[in-house]
């Protein structure tokens, strides 16, 4: 996390010192690192509540966990289009735009880093006896990657990431095309992300709270993660018919939505089966 604010402080230098040609360099590499940050963080975090939970454990209570984080976006999303309604745009703030957000993040990252020296992770969740607790791990660093090509379940899931990150990505190229053609004020942009955020989090929330853990255990893992695929589909084929910026916030909604109620508990499930 330290390493990510280090990261977030270099973007707001270069944006605060550079001219306009270094700054869109800046905003294309702040795009691609965006999305690498947010694969990382989010894993690190659930390869701890993994280590913590056992696969039916994991069913019953990994809806609740994702509920924690629906909360943060929720208020992220408010933060952010305060701002955007309120702040950006004046005389003050004009020439930083949403980029003087990152200051935010920061803020946001060194109270998570506070808060997780509290978390200590535990050995095992349930041994069966002291051996069971005592035992080591073996193998090298290259296993993971062996295990990609031999476990059948492993290579799925594999695959099954590739291709959901694949088509998730292209996706969301097509909606930020849309909304460019639609709105060229970055403020206003931004403010139509963050009224997303805030159409998603309650939606997300009851869906986490009252159905993910019953969808998990009556439908099962495998139907969840089917449905994405199909939805995915149909949200292309949505962008492709009707390139509004309606058709935008309907799709991305359903998206979110599905993805954090549903595919990613589903998802975070079967890992704790292969750990």
């Amino acid at each position: 996390y330290l390493f990510f604010i280090l990261n977030l402080l270099c973007f707001l230098l270069g944006w605060n010192f550079l001219d306009e040609a270094g700054r869109a360099w800046i905003a294309k590499a702040f795009y691609i690192w965006c999305n690498v940050y947010s694969f990382f963080v989010v894993s690190i975090f659930w390869v701890a509540m993994i280590n913590f939970f056992q696969s039916h454990e994991a069913k019953k209570y990994f809806g609740f966990i994702s509920a924690g984080g629906s909360l943060g976006a929720f208020t992220g999303a408010s933060i952010a289009r305060y701002y955007s309604t309120e702040v950006c745009g004046t005389a003050s703030m004009s020439d930083w735009g949403p980029f003087s957000l990152i200051i935010v993040s920061i803020v946001a990252l060194s109270i998570a880093i506070i808060l997780s020296l509290g978390f200590k992770p535990t050995t095992t969740n349930h041994p069966n006896n002291k051996e069971e607790t005592e035992e080591k791990l073996g193998g090298t660093w290259m296993d993971p990657f062996r295990s990609v090509f031999s476990a059948p379940s492993v290579k799925n899931l594999t695959l099954y990431i590739i291709l959901w990150t694949f088509v998730m990505t292209v996706s969301w190229m097509v909606a930020l095309d849309i909304i460019q053609n639609w709105s060229s004020d970055p403020c206003e942009r931004t403010a139509f992300f963050a009224r997303i955020e805030q159409i998603i989090t309650p939606l997300t929330l009851i869906c986490q709270f009252f159905i993910t853990a019953f969808i998990l255990r009556k439908i099962g893992v495998a139907a969840v993660l089917i449905a994405y695929g199909f939805i995915l589909f149909a949200g292309l084929v949505a962008y492709a018919t009707f390139p509004v910026f309606t058709t935008v916030l309907v799709v991305v909604c359903i998206l979110r939505v599905f993805e954090y109620g549903f595919n990613k508990p589903a998802r975070e499930t079967i890992f704790t089966v292969l750990k």
